[in-house]
């Protein structure tokens, strides 16, 4: 393939840093889940076995992650930077490498609702390149993010040529589609505690890194975006994190969760 074909606008090029020449940093432990020990990833070295075993990037096959890195540019975005924006032509799609992506949707009242976090891994904005349709949800950094970035035009050509990635991303659009229905069945019958338990418990398998007390969950994710993502309100995480303290199964602190006891957060989760 010959990935110098890929055309961005001046504005693209200034926003995904077609030009701007730096080393990707290699996600840190906190980047993987903590199932899940593994490599690097670098420009010139992304190791599968470096993102959690269950994202995009960590199913793909060694030759398919491959061809993916050599037709995408590498770029790393401030914490509250803009990926994608809500009603944009989908001209770019991104896999992660490190840190966390809120996706975020904007109502008519103009509120904002946070319609889901991907981590390190995971791929976002292939939607609109497959069918051309404008971006239905924005994309912004939680905290710093390197993401690989590739024009629509190119990662079309990849699933085209590459059935073995076709397939992988199909996948994962299947995934996506149960735990969206697993969510809307939350909506009706999850009280709050539960559906904070639920969030929790999906950040420890995607941002946790096992230590001897439990699972550390470090990053970006703000109390406010934890009720948006959970689709309640501050003050019910306020309690409902309150609560889980109290029975010792959570810690707090600045930018970090230490989860005590994984297992019973997540018997709470499936009550």
């Amino acid at each position: 393939m010959n990935t110098e074909s890929v055309d961005f606008s001046p504005e693209e090029l200034e926003r995904f840093g077609a030009n701007y020449p730096f080393r990707v940093r290699a996600p840190t432990r906190r980047d993987r889940a903590p199932a899940r020990a593994g490599g690097s990833p670098t420009v010139t070295d992304v190791s599968r076995t470096a993102f959690p075993a269950a994202s995009f990037l960590g199913e793909l096959a060694a030759d398919d992650l491959g061809a993916l890195r050599a037709a995408a540019r590498a770029h790393r975005y401030r914490s509250g930077e803009l990926l994608l924006r809500e009603g944009d032509a989908p001209r770019a799609v991104f896999a992660i490498l490190a840190g966390t992506v809120k996706l975020t949707k904007t109502a008519t009242s103009g509120r904002e609702a946070v319609l889901e976090l991907r981590g390190a891994g995971e791929v976002v904005g292939e939607l609109g390149a497959i069918d051309g349709q404008s971006r239905s949800a924005s994309a912004v950094a939680l905290g710093e993010v390197e993401a690989l970035v590739l024009s629509a035009e190119v990662f079309n050509q990849l699933l085209r040529e590459r059935v073995g990635l076709a397939h992988q991303l199909l996948i994962t659009e299947v995934a996506r589609i149960r735990e969206a229905s697993g969510r809307q069945l939350e909506l009706g019958t999850a009280d709050v505690t539960g559906r904070v338990c639920r969030r929790l418990a999906e950040l420890a398998a995607s941002h946790g890194v096992a230590v001897a007390d439990g699972v550390l969950v470090r990053g970006a994710i703000s109390q406010q975006d934890l009720a948006d993502w959970s689709g309640i309100s501050r003050d019910g995480v306020v309690r409902a994190l309150g609560e889980l303290r109290r029975l010792g199964w959570l810690d707090t602190g600045r930018q970090r969760l230490l989860i005590r006891d994984l297992d019973a957060i997540e018997r709470r989760a499936a009550r």
